[in-house]
């Protein structure tokens, strides 16, 4: 769009009109089957919807790929303390606005999103997850939910993406701009960056620039985007999706925690794992679906007839696979 000089595309509501399946009682059919599927399937009704995504905390814990530090490792010594668990007492016990799950959109069936209260029990950000609590916590040596919860609504507020602003933040404590660990110093750089100062724009413009200003050479980025919070060298199927993905570090383009290979840590099937996800999740992608609700519908043959139901278009499975893959050429 911007190469043809096109900034927005405005759709006037007035104008148009919601779309009405061709054939309703399939589409109802098909959608009560799918709704069901979601609702009894552990990874969906039970994990996302009480622990969201921070249940990846102790899975990355585990693995050795949780970034501390600037990612120089992999284990956080206070992950107790900002596990999915945690967040789950820490909300309860607040009362008030905050909300263990919440349906970060209109008809979400998983609801793996959360509303995250201050002390006093106001909404202080929505939602709190795994990613933000990994790169505004064990990366900058922070084991405090109310400080990552703080520095997460800076970066909401000034418009910018915790994961670039954490990881550069953590280049700027590598460069000794602060301790790691020192919660109020992370807080006081992400008001610089609200503030526009000429420290703050260098953060702001994320990891690649702030370590090229400040002479660090520990700078985890991929085709200059920042690591999301896993390191890579301890998920080495990432690590693939992160060398060839158009995005670089982006572990939406194709996440290998839940392939089957027989050892993350070993290079022995990395690149299969990363192609086959990554054409796994453009199917989803492509549909517009939500990609985690894969391990609650496996059956593509199930969106294949929710398609015939609403467009009266024959649809199969390979069809959606062959558009993902042309889509990755």
């Amino acid at each position: 769009m911007a190469s043809k000089g096109i900034q927005a595309i405005v759709v006037d509501a007035a104008q148009t009109s919601p779309v009405q399946p061709d054939d309703k009682e399939l589409f109802k059919d098909i959608s009560r089957a799918v709704s069901e599927q979601i609702n009894t399937t552990p990874q969906t009704a039970k994990v996302f919807r009480t622990y969201g995504t921070a249940a990846m905390v102790d899975v990355a814990q585990g693995l050795g790929f949780l970034p501390t530090r600037n990612f120089s490792q992999g284990r956080f010594e206070y992950v107790e303390q900002i596990n999915g668990q945690t967040l789950v007492d820490t909300i309860s016990s607040r009362e008030g606005e905050g909300k263990i799950s919440h349906a970060c959109m209109p008809g979400c069936l998983v609801q793996c999103s959360n509303v995250y209260p201050d002390k006093f029990g106001k909404r202080l950000v929505s939602p709190l997850e795994y990613e933000t609590i990994g790169m505004m916590g064990p990366n900058l040596g922070i084991g405090d939910f109310d400080t990552i919860a703080e520095l997460n609504y800076l970066a909401n507020d000034c418009g910018v993406d915790t994961i670039e602003v954490g990881a550069a933040i953590g280049v700027a404590m590598h460069a000794g701009l602060a301790d790691f660990g020192d919660g109020q110093a992370a807080l006081s750089m992400m008001k610089e960056v609200r503030e526009a100062t000429i420290l703050g724009k260098v953060i702001g413009a994320g990891a690649e620039t702030t370590a090229k200003v400040l002479g660090v050479y520990q700078v985890p980025i991929a085709k200059g985007q920042a690591f999301p919070a896993y390191d890579p060298r301890a998920l080495k199927g990432l690590a693939a999706t992160y060398a060839t993905s158009p995005m670089g570090a982006d572990h939406t383009a194709g996440h290998t925690i839940r392939s089957q290979v027989e050892d993350h840590h070993s290079a022995v099937g990395q690149a299969t794992a990363s192609k086959m996800s990554q054409i796994g999740t453009l199917q989803w992608d492509s549909l517009g679906f939500c990609y985690f609700i894969g391990s609650a519908v496996p059956d593509l043959s199930q969106i294949c007839d929710l398609i015939r139901a609403v467009h009266s278009h024959d649809c199969l499975p390979d069809q959606i696979r062959r558009m993902a893959i042309k889509t990755l050429r």
